[in-house]
């Protein structure tokens, strides 16, 4: 039920939503002060008495990131010590559409703001917005399916939802923060993977990038009339020190500080994110890097200090997944963008291509083993033979050509070949890697032949291959050609190579979450052009 002083009804409500195609499930709560919040915390959590640190931040992050900067407040890993900076008093309106007690990822409206002048009778509190005193509408929704139509629609549902609730036109104001950036923009082969990072995390306020040695440094964007005397810069302008949010029972973190990306879990079992700790080099202060790491604020409590060699071992290995460019990564974080699973596509390239055989002598016949194959011969530069049964099968080992590893660099087999017996056939492209003594199922590609007797050029993608992993990462060291899988077709194999492809990265569609900071998701794949 909606609780507005004037009776707007939950009906009226749903019917005034309708346009913007959203579901409404969170419960009605009125949030004065931080105890009343525990309050209310502990009652909708009723599977335990305790309050998990994790969902708290979640729940908390969703309610007040957007009205302020997310370092504006913070979560002592003992949460009696909760102590905000800046405590916003809350007011959820909302619709509890199924009664459920437990608040699970809402997708709705908030009113959220901090105390800044005066209260209204109604107990509303206003956010000052550019020097006047505005109602800012905290939205949260579903990033990965807002589109900017569907925005707009929803932005003119919580105005009429707003003005029926009886706030005034010059009261009202709806910044969403959100929508989908479909601008492409490609970088060439070589790019540093951080440079597509920091282009990515510009729209969200945040300066950041890498220094030379790879450590994450950031500083959160701050307007310049905003910047107060006690942030200091170092001469590099890298890093800088918000005393406001790290100070701990008065005492505050010397200069200079740098902010240093690592890896971490929020839970034993939970994912590897990317979260932060601080550098103090002070050997007086309790927060020197020598002594223990300082987690800042709003970021989980490190497990291991920063001079533990696990510690640093979590930080060398994250480094090495960024700036590897052609692995997946995911990165989540208040200061970093989520980076999605980046699809690879990419473009044949002939130059420098690896050269399995051209079959232009018979000499090489000895080099290929072959299985459900008779009458196999080197002729007319061709192998040609015919399958026995329905799984024929030539192969050579190919590690002893002094290649070393492979499938990073060659990412595409090329095969021109020709199969009889009319319609279409499917061909397997077997191969083994260091470790793997057989061929296996799970590393074939398999790909549709067209057997009319004609030669075809065929170029598939190892990278997409069963096993395809193993590839990129492995040193390949046998590769078999199953050019059928009927009986009795005859096949013959003019080229067998491994294709280069020429990698560029394309930022394809980035979509920002409503809520500015907290979570970014783009995704990135990597293509190439042809020569």
């Amino acid at each position: 039920m909606l609780h507005y002083n004037n009776g707007y009804t939950q009906q009226q409500a749903e019917t005034a939503l309708t346009a913007a195609n959203l579901k409404w499930r969170f419960p009605v709560a009125l949030l004065d002060n931080k105890n009343s919040f525990l309050r209310w915390l502990r009652t909708v959590r009723r599977d335990s008495s305790d309050i998990d640190i994790d969902n708290t931040r979640d729940i908390i992050t969703q309610w007040s990131s957007q009205v302020i900067e997310p370092y504006d407040y913070r979560i002592d890993p003992y949460f009696h010590r909760f102590q905000p900076q800046a405590w916003l008093r809350m007011r959820t309106v909302a619709l509890n559409g199924d009664g459920s007690p437990y608040l699970k990822y809402p997708q709705g409206v908030f009113l959220a703001s901090k105390f800044v002048r005066r209260r209204l009778s109604s107990k509303r509190w206003l956010l000052d917005i550019g020097g006047d005193d505005q109602t800012k509408i905290l939205m949260h929704g579903c990033p990965t399916i807002f589109t900017i139509g569907k925005l707009t629609k929803y932005t003119e549902a919580i105005k009429t939802l707003m003005i029926a609730a009886g706030f005034t036109a010059d009261q009202l104001v709806v910044e969403p923060h959100a929508g989908e950036n479909l601008n492409i923009k490609e970088y060439e082969v070589g790019t540093p993977w951080v440079v597509i990072l920091a282009d990515l995390v510009k729209p969200i306020n945040f300066e950041w990038f890498f220094d030379e040695l790879g450590v994450f440094i950031a500083r959160k964007w701050v307007d310049a009339n905003f910047r107060a005397p006690a942030w200091s810069f170092v001469p590099d302008g890298r890093s800088v020190v918000y005393t406001e949010y790290e100070e701990d029972e008065g005492e505050g973190l010397d200069t200079p500080n740098y902010v240093y990306g690592t890896v971490s879990r929020q839970t034993q079992d939970g994912p590897t994110i990317f979260s932060a700790f601080s550098k103090n080099t002070n050997e007086a202060s309790k927060y020197s890097i020598n002594r223990r790491g300082f987690v800042i604020p709003y970021k989980m409590q490190l497990t291991d200090a920063p001079d533990q060699p696990t510690f640093q071992e979590q930080v060398d290995r994250k480094l090495a997944e960024i700036s590897y460019a052609a692995k997946t990564t995911t990165l989540r974080s208040g200061l970093v963008p989520f980076i999605g699973p980046m699809s690879t596509v990419g473009a044949r390239t002939e130059d420098g291509a690896f050269e399995i055989s051209e079959f232009e002598s018979s000499a090489e016949l000895g080099s290929w083993v072959s299985f459900n194959v008779s009458g196999l011969k080197i002729e007319d530069g061709a192998l040609k033979g015919k399958s026995t049964n329905n799984d024929p099968q030539v192969y050579r080992m190919i590690n002893q050509m002094g290649a070393g590893p492979l499938g990073m660099t060659y990412r595409f087999a090329r095969l021109v070949m020709k199969v009889r017996g009319g319609g279409a056939t499917t061909c397997e492209l077997f191969f083994t890697v260091d470790g793997t003594a057989n061929f296996s199922p799970v590393l074939v590609k398999r790909f549709t032949v067209i057997a009319d007797g004609e030669f075809h050029e065929y170029t598939p993608d190892m990278w997409s291959a069963d096993g395809g992993d193993l590839w990129k990462m492995g040193n390949v060291t046998a590769f078999r050609i199953d050019p059928a899988i009927h009986a009795g077709r005859r096949f013959e194999i003019a080229s067998a190579k491994l294709l280069r492809s020429e990698n560029r990265f394309l930022v394809e569609k980035t979509k920002y979450a409503l809520s500015k900071g907290a979570r970014v998701e783009h995704t990135i794949r990597l293509v190439t052009t042809s020569n």
